[in-house]
């Protein structure tokens, strides 16, 4: 029987731990820090319910997804910080009175807790982490998607997470291909319109020069008829 009620309590107690989430209002779950194009700062905090095994964990779990949703493959620790917050809050005293008639007499009693502090202790961890797209020639190299799988399967987290980083990591790989060809796209566009223009240039100066020498062709004939004493031949 007391192997039950531990084992409840102890069940109890886990669910009540911070989950994998972004940091909330309440300080609780984890964050991260661009620095570099390959290099982040990652963080979890956890309420007093949660181990710093769980939060380094998600920390870890977080540096994997980070580094699959900006095209990496791989990811080395360059630092890596646990500690624990330890907070102190104290419940005020409390005074419980009773009274009961019994016989027609009145009796009373009363029942005086005192003020109770208790500690809460917030685990957290840090890392700094730089990403790489081929696995480098160094030490404690981190196999971001093996790690992230392995630390989704430990903790039963669906594989929405893992979709949603690897959409966003196709995403940007499409959006930089569009990007490219659009680019592509405009040079040839520019390059078709400053020919076509080029070409309609030619044609006007062409046309010009044609009525230009028409029209000093026409002059010099009416000269040559006003000169014989003849009208212009038409």
């Amino acid at each position: 029987m007391k192997t039950i009620l531990v084992v409840a309590v102890v069940l109890t107690l886990a669910g009540c731990a911070t989950s994998y989430q972004s940091k909330g209002l309440m300080g609780d779950g984890y964050s991260e820090t661009q620095i570099a194009p390959d290099v982040f700062r990652v963080s979890f905090g956890g309420n007093g319910y949660t181990s710093g095994e769980r939060a380094q964990d998600f920390t870890w779990l977080r540096a994997a997804e980070l580094t699959l949703q900006h095209g990496f493959q791989y990811f080395v620790i360059v630092d890596e910080k646990n500690a624990t917050k330890i907070s102190t809050s104290t419940l005020p005293g409390f005074n419980f009175t009773s009274a009961k008639f019994n016989w027609g007499q009145y009796k009373s009693s009363s029942v005086y807790l005192p003020p109770t502090s208790y500690n809460t202790e917030r685990p957290n961890s840090f890392l700094l982490i730089k990403c790489f797209t081929d696995k480098p020639a160094l030490d404690n190299v981190w196999d971001a998607d093996f790690l992230q799988q392995s630390l989704m399967q430990k903790y039963r987290i669906e594989q929405t997470t893992t979709r949603q980083a690897k959409n966003a990591s196709d995403e940007r790989q499409y959006q930089a291909i569009t990007k490219s060809s659009f680019n592509n796209n405009l040079v040839k566009e520019k390059a078709v319109m400053v020919k076509s223009n080029a070409e309609i240039s030619t044609a006007n100066n062409r046309q010009s020069q044609n009525n230009n020498h028409s029209a000093s062709a026409s002059t010099g004939e009416s000269g040559l008829a006003q000169s014989s004493g003849h009208d212009p031949v038409e």
